[in-house]
């Protein structure tokens, strides 16, 4: 009864991804053929001899199915790659219904999506793609748009790898899931449901006024591969803040000598523009920053440093501009000069450059539909250009490790590439993936690593850049604190806000 209520009155209508559409128009000429499926059991349903025929003759590559229930027999085997198929959460965790309903109500703080071949066993189809997306624990309408409009890509994704000749995935084994299976919530669940939404309600009203974070830089004296070891403990020397309302994030250094200069965002609460500095960090001397370095005119952040036949490069993350433009250094760090616009007519989020196997290599993310972060790569003979996209882009959709968060780097032969992990917040910690494939048409990473904040030190609720910087690291971290000017200013907004709705029509 609750769920039924709660369906009525806060989601039906709630959720854009649902809304329906008439495709009457797009699908004029297009072949349309009215099927009779069999039920038998409770839930299988078998087509007719004469339709699969008919299906069959069209000669497909593929069907793609939007249903219910389970489909068994000859449908199965009458496209040449089979039934693909929408699972709407993490097979090994979630099977039944309602779909990234008990991710929100068992607090999971990532939702999945799995598209699998269908076989005949229950639950038992082949993954083709996999996304993740950030459990919305205060709303599950967003939460749920969130998954259905993310994961729309992943058939086109699979065409492209089986156009590339890289789709051999599609007749692999079945795979295998002991999840458990959910059902229609009862009226208990609800209850245990509804608190756990008001709670969370609660805690984002409080932390938006009240819990306000703050980002500092630190230095680490050991290489970056050190952190490919899951017990490693580092000891941070942090940069002084001072000031509550002000951070610095997303370091990147370049070390001459005992000298080691860091590129940083630095950021004020009260203007909520990031600007880049250079922090210079010398034995014996406090650290000295300056301002005023490659100032642009909008947004800048994640000042990510090359060095390159002698010169030193940067590509600062200018979103709002929507390119990617490389600079050289002419004095660094106070002075330089625009050298070429690598990609323009995109938002892209933290690009990551790194040379190997001959290559340039470019990894960068872009916001999707639903707000969600996907990983692309470009590449190119010369760091300066042209840079040609890889051919399976977006490469993946996951919260817990698509978003650079750091220089990739290689270790006895094998590339790694440090990625932000948003699952449980934005910038909660940092993955080290091992990227186990790479040429122009094929991708593949795995979790080498997860490198969490040090829960006891200064800065433990985040990390999300890990940076090489010869045999040091670098890294930031966020704690939570109160910020009386920035609750002053969220204050101002409110009233403002309902001063103009007052005298709105």
């Amino acid at each position: 009864m609750l769920w039924r209520l709660y369906q009525r009155t806060c989601v039906r209508g709630r959720i854009p991804a649902e809304d329906r559409r008439d495709l009457e128009r797009e699908l004029v000429g297009v072949p349309t053929i009215k099927c009779l499926a069999e039920r038998r059991g409770k839930y299988s349903q078998y087509f007719s001899p004469t339709d699969v025929d008919t299906i069959r003759s069209f000669g497909l590559d593929f069907i793609l199915r939007f249903a219910f229930n389970i489909i068994r027999g000859d449908i199965l085997a009458a496209a040449r790659l089979g039934v693909w198929s929408y699972h709407h959460g993490d097979l090994d965790k979630y099977r039944g219904m309602p779909a990234c309903f008990w991710e929100v109500a068992h607090g999971d703080p990532v939702s999945g999506v799995t598209l699998q071949r269908l076989t005949d066993g229950l639950d038992n189809g082949i993954v083709l793609k996999r996304s993740y997306f950030q459990t919305i624990r205060k709303s599950y309408p967003r939460s749920r748009d969130r998954a259905l409009r993310g994961s729309t890509d992943l058939p086109a994704r699979v065409c492209r790898d089986v156009i590339a000749g890289k789709g051999q995935y599609v007749s692999d084994p079945p795979s295998k899931t002991t999840a458990p299976i959910f059902r229609t919530p009862t009226n208990g669940h609800m209850v245990r449901f509804l608190g756990r939404v008001a709670l969370e309600k609660v805690k984002d009203g409080v932390g938006w006024l009240f819990r306000h974070r703050q980002w500092c830089v630190g230095v680490v004296d050991h290489p970056i591969h050190a952190f490919l070891d899951p017990g490693f403990r580092p000891t941070i020397r942090w940069a002084p803040l001072g000031e509550r309302g002000r951070f610095l994030a997303d370091p990147f250094g370049i070390q001459r000598g005992e000298k080691l200069t860091i590129l940083a965002e630095e950021l004020f609460h009260s203007e909520q523009v990031g600007r880049l500095v250079a922090i210079d960090v010398e034995p014996g001397h406090a650290p000295r920053i300056r301002r005023g370095i490659l100032d642009l005119p909008v947004h800048a952040s994640y000042p990510f440093l090359i060095e390159d036949d002698g010169e030193i490069y940067c590509i600062p993350e200018t979103g709002m501009a929507q390119e990617v433009a490389l600079f050289k250094a002419a004095e660094f760090p106070a002075r330089w000069e625009r050298v070429a616009t690598l990609m323009s007519g995109v938002a892209a989020l933290d690009a990551s450059v790194v040379h190997h196997q001959d290559r340039w290599w470019m990894f960068y993310g872009t916001k999707g539909e639903s707000d969600e972060v996907q990983l692309r790569a470009m590449y190119a003979s010369s760091l300066k250009g042209p840079w040609e996209q890889h051919s399976a882009n977006p490469l993946k959709t996951d919260v817990r490790g698509s978003r650079p968060g750091g220089t990739p780097f290689v270790h006895n032969g094998s590339l790694y590439r440090p990625a932000q992990d948003g699952s449980e917040g934005y910038g909660c910690a940092v993955v080290i993936n091992h990227v186990t494939s790479l040429s122009p048409t094929e991708f593949s990473e795995e979790v080498s690593v997860r490198v969490n904040p040090d829960a006891g030190g200064p800065y433990p609720a985040g990390m999300h850049t890990l940076s090489k910087v010869g045999h040091r690291t670098l890294v930031d971290g966020q704690r939570v604190l109160f910020v009386p000017s920035l609750f002053l200013a969220e204050i101002r907004k409110l009233v403002s806000r309902f001063a103009r709705a007052r005298h709105e029509p």
